[in-house]
């Protein structure tokens, strides 16, 4: 099985679209179905997209899960884990692609929301 290259870190910006590896990567101001959608005033800015590092830990289902089980448990392929968008703000992870977001970060209402649509290209 061939390695494919860590994509770079990239900054997102609301209104922007992204290339990360084979994924596009586009956020937009309030709620779009199919993104993962983010209260804004939960967020520190700028959000970024980066490969997963060792030790990545996603706040899911009310308790802190590391995103490698996270990734066996959706059974995502290993040479594909290290090419997955992670988002963060500020190093925190909130959502990472093919895998989940942290649902306490979750928007309730069109204001104040954000949203992250992560594709294949």
């Amino acid at each position: 099985v061939t390695e494919l290259p860590k994509p770079s870190p990239v900054t997102l910006k609301p209104g922007e679209s992204v290339s990360f590896g084979e994924y596009v990567i586009k956020v937009y101001e309030g709620v779009l179905k199919g993104a993962f959608v983010f209260n804004k005033e939960l967020l520190k800015m700028p959000l970024t997209a980066r490969p997963r590092r060792e030790g990545d830990v996603l706040f899911f289902n009310n308790k802190n899960k590391s995103l490698k089980k996270l990734m066996i448990e959706k059974k995502i392929p290993k040479e594909k884990r290290d090419i997955i968008p992670v988002l963060c703000d500020n190093n925190r992870v909130i959502a990472a692609a093919e895998t989940g977001m942290d649902k306490s970060l979750r928007a309730g209402s069109e204001e104040n929301a954000l949203s992250v649509i992560v594709e294949r290209r």
